[in-house]
């Protein structure tokens, strides 16, 4: 087994538990009848972008020369996945809406994703070679950074949409094949 066969079924498992996470938590809002425009839009956009780097972690199959710090940082990367789907839907919620609080350990955990995904993509290639991503994991960092600034519910609203719109784009442009 290949050091890329053995990192990858880890992280498809921390991926797939990050998917579960997001399908869960949307079907206990559709079940509790507390349908909430904006955490469905931004749970949409967390699937793609999900589905995205997971397909895009095909990326690493070359490398024959596996170091610690690499699986290191990858897990690190794949588990932050996961830990925005727990931010944006808890095992319990807080109350019946969802808290200031929660909001912006959502939004701090989504950033935070963020860089460590530019980090990813800096690990494989240097980032300014694939300036489509850089331009956009910059807009993407700046529209959270508006919601975490700005505290207005349309602010965040705008962000989840953009960050849906935007990535579903980026997807169909960018990443349409494993090696693109």
């Amino acid at each position: 087994m290949s050091g890329f066969e053995f990192l990858v079924v880890l992280l498809s498992i921390v991926f797939g538990l990050a998917l579960t996470q997001l399908l869960s938590g949307a079907m206990r809002l559709l079940n509790e009848q507390m349908i909430d425009e904006v955490r469905v839009v931004w749970a949409g956009a967390l699937t793609l972008m999900i589905i995205i780097n997971w397909w895009g972690f095909i990326g690493w199959s070359d490398l024959e020369d596996w170091r610690f710090g690499q699986y290191a940082f990858l897990m690190l990367w794949a588990s932050a996945h996961y830990a925005i789907a727990a931010a944006l839907f808890p095992d319990r919620e807080l109350g019946e809406a969802r808290t200031e609080r929660q909001r912006r350990i959502f939004l701090l955990t989504l950033l935070s994703t963020s860089i460590l995904d530019l980090g990813e993509a800096a690990f494989r290639a240097p980032v300014w070679s694939d300036m489509p991503y850089l331009i956009g994991v910059i807009a993407w960092c700046s529209a959270v950074v508006a919601a975490l600034i700005f505290r207005e519910r349309w602010v965040e609203r705008f962000a989840a949409w953009f960050w849906l719109i935007s990535i579903l784009a980026f997807a169909l442009a960018e990443r349409d094949t494993f090696l693109g």
